[in-house]
């Protein structure tokens, strides 16, 4: 082969799964191993590519440590430029600046109301346990949201 003014070298990204499959990313990856993608690449940026950073689900397949990780690089993105993430999972809603709670009311109507400091304490709570009455899912959800603040104030 003959270099060119691209250069002489081809490059592949190779993305793996649990079972450290590697795949290239045109073939088929899945949206949520390319958000986690997306996120990587930006947490490592050193100026904002874009305004804002919209990730639906990005936490799919993930817990524990992990989801906590991405609560984490989403919180420090979220330091510099607008990021909007939709979650199932306390390990990374614990980590938001602002929790809007979103409703369906019909199914072409749905609601987004910006959530008080009791209401996301509930919503962590319900995210936790299925149940956010009960008064260990509770304590659990503010203790979560507590560290995340303890952490900041210690940095």
């Amino acid at each position: 082969r003959r270099p060119s003014v691209d250069g002489l070298d081809d490059i592949e990204f190779l993305f793996g799964d649990k079972q450290n499959t590697l795949r290239t990313l045109d073939s088929g990856i899945s949206g949520g191993e390319l958000s986690r993608l997306a996120l990587a690449i930006q947490s490592c940026r050193k100026t904002k590519a874009v305004e804002t950073l919209f990730f639906d689900e990005i936490d799919v397949g993930t817990s524990g440590q992990s989801a906590n990780l991405i609560g984490q690089l989403l919180r420090q993105i979220a330091k510099h430029q607008q990021v909007i993430c939709i979650t199932h999972q306390a390990q990374v809603a614990r980590y938001a600046h602002q929790h809007l709670g979103v409703t369906k009311a019909t199914p072409t109507s749905t609601s987004i109301q910006s959530m008080q400091p009791h209401q996301v304490v509930d919503e962590i709570a319900r995210m936790i346990g299925g149940n956010s009455s009960s008064k260990q899912a509770q304590a659990h959800a503010k203790t979560l949201l507590d560290e995340v603040l303890d952490d900041e104030v210690m940095n």
